[in-house]
């Protein structure tokens, strides 16, 4: 008996161990529990599955040669607990010891992705400002929709609502359903400026708004809209979310601080000077980037008597020939 155990530690040290790689074998996520994966052999091999990365054992089993799930398989949590040999192709490797080291086999699975996550948005409600001058076409950027799905579940396509109702209208949803309806008035446009990428667990997609306020003649203050993201599944289980988008439109990129100014102008500190300051006058622009000009415009004859710096607002009274008749 001890030469003979002896020889079998002598041969298992020595000889190399033929390794055999199974073809891909794609298993769903979220099976039901001993549903059948592959049979490795139809032999009385003695078959021991490695739990290398302490997953092994506890979710697969090997029964007379072939191997069963023994638990539900979620590739998202697979994903995070980093049991994926790849992040945006979920793979794993089952590792099995043949007859105590004789051969070593490896069963490479692929688990298939489930469309069970709906897109997700970056807000559930965003405001965005336009001003009603601002040129046709202008764009104003923002955070659109990621999904964790794989493939096919993971691409999102977008619907832009305009009935200016922020209430979820089901029915408006499901006569769109099988279209992409970026344009849902002439007024406003959703762009797909670019899509997310599953390497950064913060990216999502990015979206613009378009406004061209030359499409139409009377242009409301406020609107609400609404903007559903689909995904994307071959099989009909389209998954949806929404966010809110409150557009806000105001009128003028221009406005004085005040609608009225006076000034007080003492005669006995201007009789003397041929220019004295009057005081200033101040306009903001919603366009930080903007220069605003002043001008005065009058029909009154003592617009010739004073004058306004075109940059600054600043008003002068002019006196050029310093005349105490005023």
């Amino acid at each position: 008996m001890i030469i003979y155990l002896l020889s079998v530690i002598i041969k298992c040290s020595y000889s190399n161990p033929s390794i055999r790689t199974y073809p891909i074998v794609d298993l769903l996520e979220n099976s039901p529990l001993n549903t059948f994966i592959i049979e490795v052999t139809q032999s009385t091999n003695k078959l021991n599955l490695l739990n290398i990365n302490r997953f092994e054992t506890k979710l697969f089993s090997i029964r007379n040669g072939s191997i069963y799930t023994k638990d539900l398989i979620d590739r998202e949590e697979f994903l995070d607990r980093q049991y994926c040999l790849n992040k945006f192709y979920c793979k794993i490797e089952l590792q099995i010891l043949v007859d105590d080291g004789f051969a070593y086999w490896i069963v490479p699975i692929h688990i298939v992705d489930e469309n069970d996550n709906k897109p997700e948005f970056a807000k559930t409600e965003i405001e965005l400002r336009f001003v009603e001058s601002v040129s046709n076409g202008y764009k104003i950027y923002f955070e659109g929709a990621r999904d964790f799905d794989e493939g096919k579940n993971s691409e999102i396509r977008y619907i832009l609502d305009c009935s200016n109702s922020l209430n979820d209208e089901k029915n408006l949803i499901f006569l769109h359903f099988n279209e992409t309806s970026s344009s849902c008035s002439s007024l406003f446009e959703l762009i797909m400026i670019s899509k997310s990428s599953l390497s950064f667990s913060n990216n999502f997609d990015r979206l613009a708004l378009k406004f061209n306020p030359l499409s139409m003649k009377n242009i409301e203050n406020e609107y609400k809209l609404k903007i559903y993201a689909i995904d994307n599944n071959p099989y009909g289980n389209e998954l949806i979310n929404s966010m809110n988008l409150i557009v806000k439109i105001e009128e003028k990129g221009r406005k004085f601080l005040l609608s009225e100014y006076e000034f007080v102008v003492l005669l006995n500190n201007s009789i003397n000077k041929t220019e004295y300051i009057i005081g200033k006058i101040h306009a903001i622009s919603n366009n930080p980037e903007e220069i605003i000009y002043y001008k005065i415009l009058s029909n009154n004859k003592t617009a010739n008597e004073i004058k306004i710096n075109s940059l600054t607002g600043q008003l002068i009274f002019l006196n050029e020939n310093k005349t105490k008749i005023i």
